[in-house]
């Protein structure tokens, strides 16, 4: 919802937006109420006022300094971590789910989709998209940066499945790894145009994104993978070459 109020100038809001405005306000006042009572180390720091919803700090255990952290009651702390650990999860369960519907429409795009029209309907549908993956690297990431910030031991058992998303991370199961070339829209191209081999398996000189791999079922487990995560990408790769 703050999203989307984001969106809009703030002199000329539709009644839609108002309405969302005015909820969320709501919901804000009632959420200070709760941390004067769960968090009174905020006493001390200076708050902005929270008219703009959309930018409003929540002031959650990870974005506080480290000496004002330490203050924090330890369930709190606690409580932000699951939720954390469980948008990590999401954003990563739907960043797989949009990556298998990019390799697909772009397959289909460059086998089937022809004349203007078409592509421009087609371009505009994979815009949506990548879009949404974009969306979900950014969720992914600002959930791994409040871990960091709330767990920061170099050992901790969650590091071993949220590894830092890097841009080169961020393919299909199938996709080609992007080519070094000069251009970066002759790469993507270049990139696009190499899904047409019938979606291979990686191999040697291949590496599987880590995005695609099963979670550990355990901490004392290092080989055993999730059995939902794993089914799902058999499954991905079953439909990508054509087995399906």
């Amino acid at each position: 919802m703050r999203a989307a109020i984001a969106q809009h100038d703030l002199s000329n809001l539709p009644v839609a937006i108002i309405e969302q405005r005015t909820t969320v306000r709501r919901q804000l006042a009632k959420f200070r109420s709760l941390q004067a009572v769960y968090q009174p180390e905020l006493a001390a720091i200076t708050t902005p006022s929270d008219d703009d919803v959309a930018n409003v700090s929540l002031h959650l255990p990870s974005s506080l300094s480290p000496d004002v952290r330490a203050s924090c009651a330890p369930k709190l702390v606690l409580m932000e971590k699951e939720l954390r650990l469980g948008q990590c999860y999401d954003a990563l369960f739907s960043l797989r789910l949009y990556l298998h519907s990019r390799s697909r429409m772009l397959k289909d795009k460059y086998l089937n989709i022809h004349h203007q029209g078409p592509n421009t309907r087609s371009r505009e549908s994979l815009g949506r998209v990548s879009a949404r993956i974009s969306t979900c690297v950014a969720k992914y990431r600002a959930a791994r940066a409040a871990l960091d910030a709330l767990d920061p031991d170099p050992m901790a058992v969650w590091r071993r499945d949220f590894l830092t998303l890097h841009e080169k991370d961020i393919r299909g199961m199938s996709e080609p790894k992007p080519p070094d070339h000069p251009d970066p829209e002759r790469a993507k191209a270049i990139q696009a145009r190499g899904l047409l081999s019938g979606g291979v398996p990686p191999d040697s000189s291949q590496a599987l994104s880590w995005i695609w791999r099963g979670m550990p079922i355990g901490p004392d487990d290092a080989t055993g993978y999730n059995e939902g995560s794993f089914v799902f990408s058999v499954f991905v790769y079953l439909n990508d070459s054509n087995i399906l």
